[in-house]
């Protein structure tokens, strides 16, 4: 089986014009750079596949990666994501995952 992980990330008073100006946004306000590092690593590894779509008018970016279930199950138990969550909602992010076995 295979876990769906939606991940949106939305910031009203944002001003990006695109995908990329986002991402580089997220990534300045994260304190964890270990996760980050993690998830390259996984990605690179094909561990999962990811879809990013973005929305200028919302100002939101959405996530959609598909991992290997036992690839997926360590990342979280190794990263459960709580620094980098307060971080990013500190800096006035609005950060949203669901999590599905497709």
């Amino acid at each position: 089986m295979a876990i769906q992980q939606n991940v949106v990330f939305t910031k009203a008073d944002g001003s990006f014009s695109d995908l990329a100006e986002m991402q580089t946004a997220i990534l300045a306000d994260l304190v964890d750079s270990t996760q980050k590092s993690a998830l390259d690593t996984a990605r690179s590894s094909e561990e999962f596949t990811v879809v990013s779509d973005f929305d200028p008018i919302a100002q939101q970016m959405t996530l959609v990666r598909t991992w290997n279930e036992d690839a997926f199950n360590a990342y979280k138990a190794a990263h459960p994501g709580t620094a980098n969550s307060s971080s990013l909602e500190s800096a006035g992010w609005d950060v949203t995952e669901s999590i599905a076995t497709v």
